[in-house]
């Protein structure tokens, strides 16, 4: 269903990347997400979320295709899975990879997307997003509020210019939560 259609918009940023559009590699994201989104034992899914993390740190072609068909599945972890601190934690710190991490090296073409601006503009998009993430900023996990800090930093710089700060400002709490957390 859902990876289906959105897997061949994966291949073409990939081909797009790569240089061609025959049958591009994803680094294995899609397979991974599957395993995050329909995994029934926990133990598997939070297995796959650590190879997912791990992989936006080694690959360009998996930090692309984790921004383009990605962020919908993480952002499911964050918003139904609260109570897997685990599975929270390694979703953030995927979606920060993927923004932070600059694989791109001298043979890279000039025109080619750049990754974590890709997953920044797919995850500032939505309003709703940035609302989550505000929302995360209330968890009692160090680690969780840490994370949030850290993407939240990489969305101002890799993000179009402005759009973060225009869904804090939308939020209606959200300059406040900002404040509450730069107090502690």
């Amino acid at each position: 269903g859902y990876f289906k259609k959105l897997g061949g918009v994966a291949q073409a940023a990939s081909g797009i990347f790569s240089g061609n559009g025959e049958d591009a590699n994803d680094g294995g994201v899609e397979e991974l997400l599957e395993r995050i989104s329909d995994g029934v034992l926990a133990d598997d899914r939070r297995s796959a979320m650590t190879e997912l993390r791990i992989k936006a740190t080694e690959s360009t072609e998996a930090q692309l295709a984790l921004g383009m068909i990605g962020v919908p599945v993480l952002v499911t972890v964050l918003r139904e899975e609260r109570q897997d601190l685990e599975m929270i934690r390694g979703a953030l710190e995927a979606l920060y990879n993927t923004m932070a991490t600059e694989l791109q090296g001298p043979e890279t073409p000039l025109d080619a997307p750049v990754p974590g601006k890709v997953c920044a503009e797919m995850y500032a998009s939505d309003l709703d997003h940035v609302t989550l993430l505000l929302s995360l900023l209330e968890e009692e996990d160090f680690y969780v509020r840490y994370h949030t800090v850290q993407l939240m930093t990489e969305l101002v710089k890799q993000a179009p210019k402005g759009c973060l700060q225009h869904a804090i400002l939308s939020s209606p709490v959200g300059i406040a939560k900002l404040m509450d957390m730069l107090s502690e």
